[in-house]
């Protein structure tokens, strides 16, 4: 009965020690894993769009136009809106204050930034609001939070 408390009394103190420092360097007995395991993991980040550490941009001088992702749905450009719609990158389309407002869901901030601004593009290729001279913008809003979060303009998407 001793000998059974004590090999527990063992395991679990094992068990804690490991436990304790929780970082990502090689632990005190390191038999699993050999030493290079370890050697980069104590300095990760994850990259999540930062803007002084950006990836290669492959498809930077590619032309892109709305009509690229008409031209590949069946149904057009508004097939292109109502896939973003089943997408919940866009949920809805209104007017707020005068201004053309695009309420955006959960998933347009899933998109790289090229991609949020060929949204926003194809957005205003098939409602043409940049080209009437009453607006000229509209305003993008967060689902959730419903404050706004960018605009869209001639000039292009701008991100708060």
């Amino acid at each position: 009965m001793l000998q059974k408390t004590g090999l527990i009394a063992f395991f679990a103190f094992m068990y804690l020690v490991q436990a304790v420092p929780a970082r990502a360097e090689q632990k005190w007995f390191g038999l699993a894993w050999p030493e290079r395991h370890w050697e980069y993991l104590g300095n990760f980040q994850p990259f999540i769009d930062h803007p002084t550490q950006t990836h290669n941009r492959q498809w930077d001088k590619e032309p892109w136009a709305p009509s690229d992702w008409a031209a590949q749905n069946p149904d057009g450009a508004l097939g292109v809106i109502d896939g973003f719609r089943r997408a919940d990158i866009v949920r809805r389309f209104y007017v707020y204050r005068d201004t053309p407002a695009v309420e955006v869901g959960p998933n347009f901030y899933n998109l790289g930034g090229k991609d949020k601004q060929h949204v926003a593009a194809m957005i205003d290729e098939v409602y043409g609001i940049t080209r009437n001279d009453i607006y000229g913008i509209f305003t993008l809003y967060d689902w959730n939070s419903h404050k706004p979060i960018g605009m869209y303009s001639q000039h292009g998407l701008q991100l708060k």
